[in-house]
C-alpha cells in the first residue's frame, strides 16, 4: 500500500480526532469578503478573496491560520485564512443519530429528521467511460461525470436519497447533486444545525482508499442551497 492510499484510509481517524483542523467552515466578515493569503501572515501576500457566507474546507492549521480549499468558478483553489474570519461548521448544534442500518442512517432532534440512504451501483444501468494511463485501463467517468469515491474502479454503492423533514416541510437533495457520489459511508455522516439562520449542514466522509472525499450539503430556509465536494487532504 503506497503512502497516499494509507493516508486516505486513515482520513476518518484524522478528521474525527482533530475536528478543529479537518472541518468545513463558513467565511464570515462584516466587510462582505475575506482575503486569502499565500502564507500564514499579514504581509503583501493576498492572492484572492472569498465572499462572506461561502464554504471552505480546512485541512491544515498553522498558529492562528487555516489552510483551506475552496471552489471558485468551477475550479479548486487553496490558501490561508485567519481563524477569526471562519466559523467551523462542527461548532453548530449537532443533530444526533436516531437509528442506523447497513443501508440507511437517520438523524433526529425534535421535529427535524434527516435521512440518508444508499443502494447498490448497477453498472448495466450506467454509461461507464474508460481511459488508459501507461497501458493501464481505468474507469474515468460515469454518465459523463467525474467519479467521486473510487480510484478508477467500478463503484459498489451510491446514494439512493438524502431527505430532510423539518416540521411539516420535506426537502430532498436533488438527484443530480448526489448522482456522482459513490461509496457512501453512512456512519461517517454528521449533521449540524444553525437554528439562528435556519440552516442545516450535512457533512459526509466517503470513498474507498485513494478515492476518499469529503462533502457538505447546505439546506437553508427550507430549500436546498448548495454542496461542496473535495478530496479532503
Amino acid at each position: 500500500m503506497n503512502l497516499k492510499v494509507l493516508l486516505l484510509n486513515l482520513l476518518p481517524f484524522f478528521i474525527y480526532a482533530q475536528e478543529d483542523i479537518y472541518s468545513f467552515a463558513l467565511v464570515q466578515d462584516v466587510e462582505g469578503f475575506v482575503n486569502v493569503r499565500s502564507d500564514p501572515s499579514i504581509k503583501n501576500n493576498v492572492q484572492d478573496t472569498i465572499a462572506t457566507g461561502r464554504v471552505v474546507w480546512c485541512y491544515e492549521k498553522k498558529g492562528d491560520w487555516y489552510y483551506v480549499d475552496y471552489d471558485k468558478k468551477g475550479n479548486s483553489h487553496d490558501g490561508y485564512i485567519h481563524r477569526s474570519r471562519l466559523k467551523l461548521i462542527n461548532s453548530f448544534e449537532k443533530i444526533p443519530v436516531h437509528k442506523e442500518s447497513k443501508d440507511q442512517i437517520v438523524f433526529r432532534k425534535d421535529s427535524l429528521v434527516i435521512t440518508l440512504s444508499k443502494k447498490s451501483f448497477v453498472a448495466a444501468e450506467n454509461n461507464l467511460q474508460y481511459a488508459t494511463n501507461s497501458g493501464t485501463k481505468y474507469l474515468a467517468k460515469i454518465n459523463s461525470k467525474r467519479i467521486w469515491g473510487t480510484d478508477g474502479n467500478v463503484p459498489r454503492t451510491q446514494y439512493k436519497f438524502i431527505e430532510i423533514v423539518s416540521g411539516q416541510r420535506m426537502i430532498t437533495i436533488p438527484s443530480a447533486e448526489i448522482a456522482d457520489l459513490y461509496e457512501p459511508t453512512l456512519y461517517n455522516t454528521k449533521v449540524f444545525c444553525d437554528r439562528a439562520n435556519n440552516t442545516i449542514y450535512i457533512s459526509v466522509l466517503n470513498g474507498d482508499g485513494a478515492g476518499g472525499y469529503v462533502g457538505l450539503f447546505v439546506v437553508k430556509n427550507g430549500f436546498y442551497h448548495s454542496r461542496m465536494i473535495t478530496i479532503g487532504t
